[in-house]
C-alpha cells in the first residue's frame, strides 16, 4: 500500500506498441456494510495509469484471480469461475476469457444465489433472502437491455452475467463490472417511496450499468473523458433502452426531471 511503480521504455515504445506486465500481488481486505465485501482496483491487485490519464487501456489484461476465504461465504467476480473447499476454507478462482480492464471482487454472509435466463445470457442473481421481491423482474429488465444494446451496438460481450443486491443506499444505485453488475438493494425490495419504486427506474438502473460493460469496459476516452463518457453514455443509452422497451410515455418524466434541473 502507498508504493508506485514507474516505468520507463528506452527506447521508448512506437505509438500504437503493446507489452506484457505480470503482477504477482497478496493483499487482504475487510468487511464493509454487515459483512458485504467489495474489493477493487489498488486493494485487489495494482492499477497502471498512462502519463496521458488514462485508467482503461494499459490496464486492459487477463487478470486471473484467486481468493481464498472461510467457509459461509459466496463471491462474485469477472470471467469463468472454478471454486473448491476444504477444511472450513473456500478457493475461488476466475479466469477472464479475453483481457479485462477492471474487475472486483463482491460478496458476503448470507447471500444465495438464484439461476435465471436473460435470453442466451446465463444469469446468476446473488441476493440476501428478504431482499428477492423484485429478482424476477431484475432479470427480465437485464434480458431486455442487453437485447437493446446487442441490437444497438453489436451482440452483449458475456454470456454469463451475475447480477448482485448491494447495501447500496440513494448515493450509489449500482456498479457495472465486466459480467457483474452491482445494484442497490432497494431496486431489489422496493417499497421506499422514491423513485426505485417505479418499474421503468428500476430499468433504467439495470440498463445503465449494463451499458458500462461496453462503455469503458471495451472503450473508453482517455484522462477526464473516460469518466464523462462513459457516464454519459451510460445514462443515454439507459434511456433509450426504457423508451424501446416501455415506450415513450415512461420516458417523459425523467426528461421532466432534467427540464427542471
Amino acid at each position: 500500500e502507498g508504493f508506485y511503480i514507474i516505468l520507463n521504455f528506452n527506447p521508448a515504445l512506437a505509438p500504437g506498441a503493446t507489452g506484457t506486465l505480470t503482477f504477482e500481488y497478496e493483499g487482504e481486505t475487510w468487511d464493509l456494510w454487515d459483512e458485504f465485501i467489495w474489493v477493487a482496483v489498488g486493494d485487489l491487485y495494482p492499477g497502471i495509469a498512462s502519463p496521458f490519464g488514462d485508467f482503461y487501456t494499459p490496464n486492459r489484461s487477463s487478470l486471473r484471480t484467486t481468493v481464498t476465504i472461510p467457509s459461509g461465504y459466496l463471491l462474485a467476480s469477472s470471467g469463468r469461475l472454478t471454486r473448491q473447499e476444504a477444511g472450513g476454507i473456500q478457493t475461488y478462482q476466475w479466469a477472464p476469457g479475453e483481457p479485462l480492464a477492471s474487475i472486483g471482487v463482491v460478496g458476503g454472509k448470507g447471500y444465495v444465489s438464484l439461476a435465471r435466463k436473460a435470453g442466451e445470457i446465463d444469469l446468476a442473481m446473488v441476493v440476501r433472502p428478504g431482499y428477492d421481491r423484485f429478482a424476477d423482474q431484475i432479470a427480465e429488465f437485464t434480458k431486455q437491455s442487453a437485447d437493446f444494446l446487442s441490437r444497438l451496438l453489436y451482440a452483449f460481450p458475456h454470456n454469463q452475467l451475475t447480477v448482485m443486491s448491494a447495501p447500496f443506499d440513494r448515493g450509489l444505485l449500482g456498479i457495472g463490472y465486466p459480467g457483474l453488475l452491482m445494484i442497490t438493494d432497494l431496486a431489489f425490495v422496493g417499497g421506499t417511496g422514491g423513485l426505485l419504486d417505479r418499474d421503468s427506474f428500476r430499468l433504467l438502473v439495470i440498463a445503465h450499468e449494463a451499458t458500462h460493460t461496453y462503455f469503458p469496459h471495451q472503450t473508453s476516452g482517455r484522462g477526464i473523458a473516460a469518466v464523462w463518457m462513459s457516464e454519459g453514455f451510460a445514462e443515454y443509452l439507459g434511456l433509450m433502452a426504457v423508451e424501446s422497451v416501455m415506450g415513450r410515455a415512461a420516458l417523459q418524466p425523467f426528461m421532466a426531471r432534467t427540464q427542471v434541473a
